[in-house]
């Protein structure tokens, strides 16, 4: 029984720390399998949660930016009532409405926990070490040529869709570019360095793969126009160094990526006739470097 009891507590953390969406899906599922869909246990899920949100994550060393602090202090009313209603459903609505909050807003959760720091409408920011599974080839690189291992303190940023940027806008977030904006990438890499001088064991910045590193998206297109319109990541002093890591397809383990990719109709039309291949790039930008800059 206690044992249960372990398991059930772990799927419950998972589920409220889910990197993404998909992680958060996949952990409710296990969940619902083992103990069951009814008020009881999604009650214990959002009873984990609100334990959480009054006592979000910490990271020994890093100053938090105060921007992450003001955006999670306009969401955590947003994330509230949206408990409220979880609570209040209806049986026959409440697999749909767990996955509404649990999945469909789970960064909501991580930005209201601290999973991620809401920098600002363009960009999150997640605090973390580098992980075993990165590729062997990616590690590699890093090891020799930054003293970069497994376990390692590092930052990774996270785009903020165009998608849901809106839903930001509408939830009260100052949004004063509606498009992927170069001011929003500054202002990120302004607290960033402030996370870094905070915590000297922090080693910089890494990216574990993104099609937005792909230096061809830079490229002109045969309709006269670079591939993606957020040419400022051609800069390297955005990105730091670049790793190639493999092209996605609908079979690798980067599908992701290439729907994200495609999510321009207008690129989605370059990447269906083979003009455009989606590369994905990991990236490590070193602290020193990152503090060199200015990003004014």
């Amino acid at each position: 029984m206690e044992q249960l009891e372990l398991n059930k507590q772990q799927q419950i953390t998972n589920i409220i720390t889910a990197r993404y969406s998909r992680h958060a899906q996949t952990a409710l599922d296990g969940y619902f399998k083992a103990f069951g869909l009814d008020k009881e246990t999604i009650e214990e899920i959002i009873r984990g949660l609100e334990e959480l949100i009054e006592n979000p994550l910490e990271y020994p060393g890093y100053v938090i930016p105060e921007s992450a602090e003001i955006n999670r202090r306009k969401l955590l009313p947003i994330l509230q009532k949206q408990i409220e209603d979880l609570r209040s459903s209806r049986d026959e609505d409440l697999k749909a409405s767990t996955e509404a909050l649990f999945v469909k807003n789970n960064r909501l959760i991580k930005y209201c926990t601290y999973r991620w720091l809401l920098a600002n409408a363009g960009v999150a920011i997640e605090i973390m070490q580098v992980k075993e599974k990165l590729p062997a080839d990616f590690k590699t690189w890093l090891a020799q040529n930054f003293d970069v291992h497994v376990s390692d303190q590092i930052i990774h940023r996270h785009v903020i869709s165009n998608e849901e940027r809106n839903k930001l806008k509408e939830w009260g977030i100052e949004t004063p570019y509606e498009n992927w904006d170069e001011e929003y990438y500054k202002a990120a890499m302004r607290d960033i360095q402030q996370m870094l001088l905070s915590n000297p064991e922090s080693k910089g910045i890494l990216s574990d793969g993104s099609w937005t590193y792909n230096p061809r998206l830079f490229d002109i297109a045969s309709d006269g126009k670079p591939y993606a319109s957020f040419t400022f990541l051609k800069d390297d002093k955005y990105t730091g160094h670049r790793f190639f890591l493999i092209t996605a397809t609908p079979d690798n383990d980067q599908a992701v990526q290439l729907e994200f990719a495609k999510g321009s109709e207008r690129r989605k039309r370059f990447i269906e006739s083979g003009e455009l291949k989606v590369d994905v790039y990991g990236i490590f930008y070193p602290r020193d470097e990152v503090l060199a800059q200015d990003f004014n």
